[in-house]
């Protein structure tokens, strides 16, 4: 499948399933490419009634993830305009703090059903 092709299947909600799935920084993906992709690594809503899916993806992907948002925070990202950089660093820094524990998080709902 050539890049283009899974930039346009993100975007019709395929998930990204791993790291190498990411656009690369070398690249130079489009602001949309990066935006769809970090949009694809925000956690779902925490949940009582499922069983924890985040904690069963492997240690080493979560940390791959990590290094992956804190490159795209420190990169330049020279090839996109001003208004997108700002953009793409928002989205990634947020993400970055959804993984940073319960200080860096922002807020959150917890679904559950009563029987």
């Amino acid at each position: 499948m050539l890049i283009g092709d899974t930039e346009l299947s993100r975007q019709h909600g395929e998930p990204i399933n791993g790291i190498f799935d990411l656009p690369q920084l070398y690249t130079k993906p489009s602001s949309l490419a990066l935006l769809t992709a970090l949009v694809s690594l925000k956690p779902k809503p925490i949940s009582w009634d499922e069983s924890d899916t985040e904690n069963d993806r492997p240690r080493e992907d979560k940390n791959a993830i990590a290094s992956y948002l804190t490159k795209i925070v420190s990169s330049g990202l020279t090839w996109l305009s001003e208004e997108e950089q700002v953009e793409v660093w928002e989205q990634a820094s947020i993400r970055l703090s959804e993984r940073s524990g319960r200080n860096g998080m922002p807020a959150q709902t917890r679904t559950f059903t009563i029987p």
